[in-house]
């Protein structure tokens, strides 16, 4: 059975020792809205911690037409990007292909727009989605979110005074594992020598 936003709720509230459970997405109860309030932000914030690999994808970006000073393309940032990893490469071997994330203002109509700056014609960026369907979710990032949402559900809903420190040092402790597990990078590999310290 998939797993829904509802039983990450639950799963935190019986982390924090909280009795209760909720039985609708809907219902009206302080489970149910104080879970609600955090679950999003939470999921957010935990995505851009560590690359993790469920959700990790790659996109061809597209051009806004507009150019930026010292650089020698502009792309429109994707949609659904929590975080931008890469410029693809052919091979590990290639050379970082340097980029940055910038934002767009348009004076005329006031628009602001993410977008990227890089040299690489035709770019296509690896990146992490926003997921959002639980169901595409790794147990380990399911147990991570659900204690790091303990922290702050512990602080409002626990008896126990110590729940939000023991909240924070399981979800440290489920980060490092996931990443110790390889189902995140905690940051980008190491990069090989430069191609022209490689052909020396």
């Amino acid at each position: 059975m998939a797993t829904t936003n509802v039983d990450i709720y639950n799963l935190s509230l019986f982390y924090i020792g909280h009795s209760r459970r909720i039985e609708s997405p809907t219902e009206s109860t302080t489970e149910n809205r104080n879970c609600t309030a955090i679950y999003e932000q939470s999921k957010r914030a935990l995505l851009t911690m560590a690359d993790w690999s469920f959700a990790k994808t790659s996109e061809f970006l597209s051009l806004t037409g507009h150019s930026a000073t010292g650089w020698g393309n502009e792309y429109y940032y994707p949609q659904g990007c929590i975080k931008a990893l890469e410029i693809a490469r052919s091979s590990q071997e290639q050379d970082v292909i340097p980029f940055q994330t910038a934002l767009r203002y348009d004076q005329i109509s006031g628009e602001e727009s993410r977008v990227i700056w890089t040299d690489e014609s035709s770019a296509e960026l690896v990146f992490l989605r926003d997921v959002l369907s639980p169901a595409m979710f790794t147990p380990k990032f399911i147990d991570t979110l659900a204690y790091y949402m303990g922290i702050p559900l512990a602080r409002v809903m626990a008896k126990n005074t110590k729940t939000p420190a023991d909240m924070t040092q399981m979800f440290q402790y489920n980060l490092s594992e996931a990443i110790r597990s390889g189902e995140a990078e905690a940051q980008d590999k190491k990069e090989l020598d430069a191609e022209w310290i490689r052909e020396r």
